[in-house]
């Protein structure tokens, strides 16, 4: 009694998906709560895959938010469920990591049998992701941020980038063939991004992008540097010429990528003789477009 034991932590992981039900998080959900006291759940991850967000905000609301380290969201969900979702988002308070792939806008294209409920949802958009973006503002630990099919930030994604609150070690984003040259301009200006270990970009167009800006971040995370991807950006000659000096001076970097892109074999050979100098550097694809044989 003078001594009482610390509650036990039980440590369990949030998977949600359209094969599994949800009656064995819930049943742990209640175990805990009747022991209220003796137990600690401890959830750290919560993965979500094309399930509806009722099923997940039943679990979320018996979990202590603030364990929670990892989210991965991978279901089509439109900005309201987006907006509705970061008022748990934001409780977690130690969240390290956050993955949302294929949040979507609405579509002209569309179908509109309900033209009353799609003029509601289009009039909730911008509310909703400011909702969003102030929840975003709460994650203070944040060093991951992953994005595939962004869609929903085309036209602001500056607006997410002045939310990050700590500067990120990790920067992939896939898929990101709306984002336009007003919304790249403040990806390679962010402050935040100035430490990256870690920068992927996958099917990002860069094909009339002026490489200036790419090249002065390129500078800025050369100290830190150590996993570079700039696959399928639709990336030319001078483009890539232009970065070669930078990356000589990337010596932390291990894994650099290249491929699918539209520069010529000349230019690899540059390539690769400015990388020869990398001693920490692993592993190197560099693959050209099939016209730049």
């Amino acid at each position: 009694m003078e001594h009482p034991l610390a509650p036990l932590e039980v440590f369990l992981d949030l998977n949600f998906n359209a094969r599994d039900g949800d009656e064995f998080l819930m049943y742990i959900i209640q175990w805990t709560k009747e022991r209220e006291g003796l137990l600690h759940l401890c959830c750290k991850a919560v993965r979500i895959s094309e399930v509806p967000f009722q099923r997940v905000r039943r679990v979320l609301d018996g979990v202590q938010l603030d364990c929670i380290q990892e989210v991965e969201v991978n279901c089509i969900w439109d900005l309201p469920t987006l907006g509705t979702f970061g008022l748990y988002l934001g409780q977690m308070s130690n969240l390290q990591r956050l993955s949302l792939s294929y949040i979507d806008v609405l579509a002209e294209e569309e179908d509109r049998e309900e033209e009353e409920d799609w003029d509601r949802k289009q009039q909730e958009e911008p509310r909703s992701f400011s909702q969003f973006l102030s929840q975003m503002l709460r994650l203070r630990h944040l060093r991951d941020l992953n994005m595939d099919c962004p869609s929903f930030l085309q036209g602001r994604l500056d607006q997410m980038l002045r939310c990050l609150q700590t500067p990120l070690d990790k920067l992939p984003m896939e898929n990101c063939q709306r984002l336009t040259h007003s919304d790249l301009t403040p990806l390679f200006q962010c402050p935040n991004l100035r430490q990256l270990k870690s920068l992927h970009l996958f099917r990002l167009s860069l094909a009339d992008f002026s490489p200036e800006s790419l090249r002065a971040l390129l500078e800025a995370v050369a100290p830190t540097l150590q996993d570079l991807g700039l696959d399928n950006c639709g990336m030319v000659d001078s483009q890539v010429q232009a970065i070669l000096p930078v990356l000589s001076h990337c010596h932390q970097l291990r894994e650099f990528t290249i491929s699918e892109n539209n520069f010529s074999v000349a230019t690899v050979e540059k390539l690769l003789h400015h990388t020869a100098g990398l001693r920490s550097l692993e592993f190197e694809l560099s693959g050209l477009s099939s016209w730049g044989y």
